[in-house]
């Protein structure tokens, strides 16, 4: 391996360690990191049982520390990961600063968010008499933190009540609020927001950010125009 010229190396490990999306979740204080099994991941929920190990290629890093120091980048740069607040211990977004150095977190470029907004901690936002912007804020201010990004695709979305069960109102009323968050994160070319329902603004101030917003109805893959 290491007498190839290193931009065949290179090839070769993007290969052999990218691809695949990566389910990536809060499990006792640790993160679980697992492949899943669609070829386009569009997941709400992480299925243990579908999910598969990272098994790819992995033993390739173990080869030697030349070949670990050149191929690792590609764990995180040739993958997407996936995010979910549905059956997260934790809101796995505000912690991959914890769960990976500085140098591995801004190497991810490809990153999906399923993002729930009337789970814990961001349905208290949602209380009339003593909203909380703080968890929201929070995980808007964490995607600002990964600079390496390319693609970012953030779906919002009522896991247990429908839209129009009293959230339509508080909607319109703290939409333009709620999404002044986007202008934050700017890393990313290619940056979706797919909005819980089709009456939500999609016209708004994205400030410095490439944002685009989208109605559930006209969800596409974040690479679209």
């Amino acid at each position: 391996m290491t007498k190839l010229p290193l931009e065949v190396r290179r090839m070769i490990y993007e290969r052999a360690l990218g691809g695949v999306t990566i389910h990536l979740q809060s499990e006792k204080g640790r993160p679980r990191a697992k492949q899943c099994p669609r070829e386009e991941c569009t997941c709400f929920y992480f299925d243990p049982i579908s999910e598969k190990s990272l098994s790819f290629g992995l033993g390739l890093l173990r080869t030697c520390r030349l070949v670990y120091d050149e191929a690792i980048e590609f764990l995180y740069s040739a993958n997407t990961f996936s995010l979910t607040t549905e059956g997260d211990e934790l809101t796995t977004v505000n912690y991959l600063s914890h769960y990976f150095l500085p140098q591995r977190l801004s190497q991810i470029r490809d990153l999906r968010f399923h993002w729930f907004l009337d789970i814990a901690p961001f349905v208290f936002m949602l209380d009339w008499l003593s909203p909380s912007m703080e968890p929201w804020l929070r995980s808007w201010d964490s995607l600002s933190r990964m600079t390496g990004l390319r693609k970012l695709h953030v779906v919002l979305e009522y896991r247990l009540l429908s839209f129009d069960e009293g959230y339509k109102k508080m909607w319109k009323e703290k939409e333009v609020e709620l999404l002044a968050a986007v202008k934050t994160v700017t890393a990313p070319r290619h940056f979706v927001v797919v909005l819980p329902n089709r009456r939500c603004t999609t016209d708004l101030d994205v400030g410095p950010s490439r944002c685009v917003f989208r109605s559930s109805e006209e969800q596409q893959s974040p690479d679209m125009p």
